[in-house]
């Protein structure tokens, strides 16, 4: 979408935990070195525990590319499961068979004997389970008779808790007393200082590519720290948003005035005056989980771009009952449609005429991504998904919900 624009080889801000961008600050190089020196010393039980968007799935992904062919590692991140059940998703995260219908007694011998081999192999297993705050009682239970398993006084496994804060207190429970007792290492991800924050923004630009020195203005990074208080996913959508902005309006330079502007029409307030957010960052959840509103810029074949929001599902073509029209012979009547299901976008082509294209493939359905372009007849449609709250007035529509913008942002 802007990459050209500001020089740039890739996005700096997806939302996707890319190792190849993992910024160190000082807390998560050592909450790293702790992880580290955990599991080569074959911890039974570690928890690392952070605010939404503090870093902590990155963190993980940089720490197993580490350990690369060391240990034996498995990840799961579906939480609410049945005892059974869990016990079959951890057979399978180490790429051993499911036993279908197996009893409770089965799959727990079938486990035990796995690690047993990886430890007369000499590899040492280590079991990663994110969002671990959703565990019920009796997965605690499973995890720490799993954490127990032990030969000749050394442990057979690592199980890695992972988590938001929460977790802490849902182990300070009485119930979960002998489990929380094991748990020798304990790490604990903050957000960024204003400082760091400016460092974490400045080293993703450059992994980027950016070719000119100055894309973000000095008094840019405390704008940014004002409505993000340092979350590191909310510096991202914000980040990404405002150069969409620079973009659009054919700026080179984001500013505290473009940061401002950006989080208005994100519908955020300044981090600290969330109402839904409280001390341990915890009331982001409304914000962080609001359904994408899919923003789209559409060309015409006569070059004039048309800029249109889309909620709900959305169909393209050239009638007037569609939702998006593009009224050129080359374009069927209803051409294509635009899903949402469950927060995720997808394009799926109507039959049409002439078919419909993703980055120059020809689709029947697929996800769609921030920057991707949409080839109908001889129009093109660039998507960008910003993240906010529907009833925020994500952008400024008019009444038949689009808005006219300067052609050269094509």
């Amino acid at each position: 979408m802007y990459l050209s624009h500001f020089g740039l080889k890739e996005h700096p801000f997806r939302l996707n935990a890319d190792p190849r961008f993992l910024y160190m600050s000082g807390t998560h190089r050592k909450a790293l070195a702790y992880l580290q020196y955990g599991l080569e010393m074959q911890d039974s039980l570690v928890l690392m525990s952070g605010e939404i968007g503090s870093g902590k799935t990155t963190l993980i992904n940089q720490l197993t590319h580490q350990l690369g062919n060391a240990c034996q590692i498995a990840r799961i991140h579906q939480t609410q499961l049945q005892e059974s059940d869990f016990l079959q998703t951890v057979l399978v995260a180490f790429g051993q068979t499911s036993i279908p219908s197996a009893a409770k007694f089965e799959l727990l011998a079938t486990l035990n004997q796995f690690l047993l081999t990886e430890f007369r192999r000499g590899k040492h297993p280590v079991l990663i389970i994110d969002e671990a705050q959703h565990l019920s009682a009796g997965l605690f239970e499973e995890i720490r008779l799993l954490a127990d398993s032990e030969q000749g006084g050394k442990s057979l496994i690592s199980v890695l808790l992972v988590g938001q804060p929460e977790l802490r207190d849902i182990l300070n429970q009485p119930e979960l007393v002998q489990l929380k007792q094991r748990i020798r290492l304990r790490i604990h991800l903050q957000r960024l200082g204003l400082e760091e924050m400016a460092h974490y923004i400045s080293h993703r630009m450059s992994i980027a590519g950016v070719a000119k020195k100055t894309v973000f203005a000095p008094d840019s990074f405390r704008a940014i720290y004002h409505y993000t208080g340092g979350c590191l996913r909310l510096v991202n959508i914000l980040c990404d948003y405002a150069l969409t902005h620079c973009f659009t309006e054919g700026a080179s330079i984001v500013t505290a005035d473009v940061i401002r502007i950006s989080s208005d029409e994100l519908g955020w307030e300044p981090f600290d005056q969330m109402d839904t957010m409280d001390e341990e960052g915890t009331r982001l959840v409304p914000i962080l989980n609001a359904t994408p509103i899919l923003k789209l810029l559409v060309t015409n074949i006569d070059g004039e771009v048309e800029e249109y929001s889309v909620r709900k599902n959305s169909k393209i073509g050239r009638h007037k009952d569609n939702d998006i029209v593009i009224d050129t012979p080359r374009i069927s009547r209803y051409h294509a449609e635009i899903l949402d299901r469950n927060g995720r976008w997808y394009l799926r082509d109507l039959e049409s005429m002439n078919g419909t294209k993703l980055n120059q493939k020809k689709i029947d359905l697929v996800p769609i991504n921030a920057g991707d372009i949409i080839s109908v007849g001889g129009a093109t449609i660039r998507c960008i998904i910003p993240y906010g709250i529907d009833n925020t007035g994500l952008i400024t529509l008019n009444e038949d919900h689009t808005r006219r913008i300067p052609t050269t942002t094509s």
